[in-house]
């Protein structure tokens, strides 16, 4: 493998050390990651107690169970979600529910990952939670919310199509989806023959000047760390920031300036953003990097004292469903869910990536903040 460091970049080492899900192509197909070899501090307790674990999958869903549920669920009327993304893609998950689940009116607070800590915190303090599910959240907010138990636990009938190392014995998160960090660049700026093939190339003196990075990429900053080793990373780090890269406020923005050409190159996108935009003939290109990759998970919870808890463990069934995979991969993610065929976004599914199932990824993204902010500065 072309990259940093060849020795702790090899696949069954770096699975063996780092203790994290590899993805690719049949991603759910993979063997189990094993624990962590170590962590900083112990992790948050669980939000409340739980049934025993099972020893195995989940049961197989129970039709009439089921049933009960969504009847249950209808006299509450209604379920509010509180999800990553825009309101256009939350309002294509909750037309597919109320299509399958008619009666419930589908709630949503569509927003940045920070808005919905805050929202569920303050209601958590104030002891009257609006929010019933965290239907599409990124897991490195997780251990928050388990540190501060607002989580309840539900294991869905749903979860016997997943592989056990994306959810909690417990029942107080499952991994539904995740998003893959790659290398974005203009074509009409960077040729193909000319273009990185790795974060390592990135470093080359022709690229000085030309690269763009997210204002706030600690997550893949913290990711990275994970992936190189503290040491190595944090080296690779400070070259990096020797090229000069252009700081921008979000992907979105950064995305436009790369398929402007104003910003050549992307230290990395998500994959959702070039992938689109190429088919509609924007002059972009994406590369899976040489060495494995960040890649941002998106976890379903039940939200403790949830006002409408049927109606939540409803959606959290339908967003675990084989429906709700087919949803969010039409938007762009790529469902963990056994058995769904990525389409087009194959080719996505078969780069090496860092898919985090320990929640103490969260507490060493937050600890990442001073660290990054030292090396790349302020936008």
């Amino acid at each position: 493998m072309k990259g940093l460091d060849k020795s702790r970049l090899d696949r069954r080492e770096f699975l063996k050390m780092a203790g994290i899900a590899a993805a690719g192509l049949g991603l759910a197909a993979c063997a189990p990651a094993t624990a962590p070899a170590s962590t900083p501090t112990k992790a948050p307790a669980s939000a409340a107690p739980a049934s025993k674990a099972p020893a195995g999958a989940p049961a197989s869903s129970d039709a009439e169970v089921t049933a009960k549920l969504y009847e249950a669920a209808k006299k509450e009327g209604e379920v509010m979600g509180y999800a990553n993304g825009t309101a256009e893609e939350w309002e294509q998950i909750a037309a597919a529910f109320q299509k399958k689940y008619p009666g419930i009116k589908v709630n949503g607070f569509p927003g940045t990952s920070e808005a919905i800590r805050d929202k569920v915190f303050t209601e958590a303090r104030a002891g009257r939670p609006v929010a019933d599910l965290l239907a599409r959240d990124v897991f490195d907010d997780l251990y928050a919310f388990l540190d501060q138990k607002v989580l309840d636990s539900y294991l869905s009938p749903e979860l016997k199509n997943y592989d056990q190392k994306y959810y909690d014995p417990q029942g107080l998160w499952a991994i539904q989806a995740y998003f893959v960090d790659v290398i974005e660049y203009n074509t009409q700026a960077i040729s193909k023959e000319q273009a990185p093939k790795s974060y390592a190339d990135l470093l080359k003196p022709e690229y000085k000047g030309k690269l763009g990075l997210e204002a706030s990429a600690v997550p893949w900053f913290a990711y990275m760390l994970r992936i190189m080793g503290k040491e190595k990373g944090l080296e690779y780090m400070r070259k990096l920031a020797e090229q000069k890269p252009r700081l921008v406020s979000g992907h979105t923005n950064l995305h436009k300036l790369v398929v402007s050409g104003e910003i050549p190159i992307a230290v990395y996108m998500y994959n959702f953003r070039p992938i689109p935009e190429k088919e509609k003939g924007a002059p972009i290109e994406w590369l899976d990097p040489a060495e494995v990759t960040p890649a941002g998970s998106l976890f379903v919870g039940v939200i403790k004292n949830a006002p409408h808890p049927n109606a939540a463990r409803l959606l959290a069934d339908f967003m675990l469903s084989e429906e709700g995979a087919k949803v969010v991969l039409n938007q762009g993610w790529l469902p963990v869910r056994k058995g769904i065929d990525l389409g087009t976004l194959a080719p996505v599914g078969k780069v090496e990536v860092l898919i985090s199932n320990d929640p103490m990824i969260g507490k060493e993204v937050s600890e990442s903040e001073k660290t990054f902010r030292e090396i790349f500065g302020k936008p």
